[in-house]
């Protein structure tokens, strides 16, 4: 019960203090969309080796990849699966806000609930991404020798230069080679 209040206090950063409904993603504060969110956060990995199959809604086909709904949803209305030509695999939920404050404090939160969630068996590395130069905020890596394809990634996504200035953060599940660093 304690693993899934962090996280649910993670994605209701949003209605802390004075901030409006308006900063956070398209229908309102994100919400856990499982009751037990460190039960579900294992489940997906387990079945990373199995293409997500227990977890893959409808899909749809493009060029490059497929992209499917989640049967099961860790932040409601927010995650999906994607499948890449190559057989690469994620599982990955986000949300934007444009408030920095709220996207630091839920990658903050995000990031303790994996750790606690996970455990120590999971090597757990702080990058400070970039591209082209510019910074594209922090995201942390955690990696276990018992699933070695396997990466669980927390990310504080911030534009460089961008017109409307919305951060996102971003848990992924998935392939190394197709992590959004």
């Amino acid at each position: 019960m304690h693993k899934r209040l962090a996280l649910f206090r993670a994605l209701l950063v949003c209605s802390v203090g004075t901030l409006s409904l308006t900063g956070c993603a398209v229908g309102g504060s994100p919400k856990l969309g499982v009751d037990d969110a460190c039960a579900s956060l294992k489940a997906i990995a387990a079945d990373y080796e199995n293409g997500f199959d227990k977890f893959k809604g409808s899909g749809s086909n493009y060029r490059s990849f497929k992209l499917y709904s989640a049967k099961v949803e860790l932040v409601k209305g927010h995650c999906e699966i994607w499948e890449w030509a190559g057989g690469e695999l994620a599982y990955s939920c986000s949300a934007t806000t444009p408030q920095s404050e709220v996207a630091e404090q839920r990658y903050s939160a995000t990031k303790n609930f994996v750790q606690a969630c996970v455990g120590n068996s999971w090597k757990q590395k702080e990058v400070e991404r970039e591209q082209d130069g510019s910074p594209l905020g922090p995201a942390t890596i955690f990696t276990s020798p018992s699933v070695p394809g396997l990466i669980i990634s927390v990310q504080n996504n911030v534009p460089p230069k961008a017109h409307r200035q919305l951060q996102s953060n971003v848990l992924y599940i998935g392939s190394k080679g197709k992590h959004p660093m």
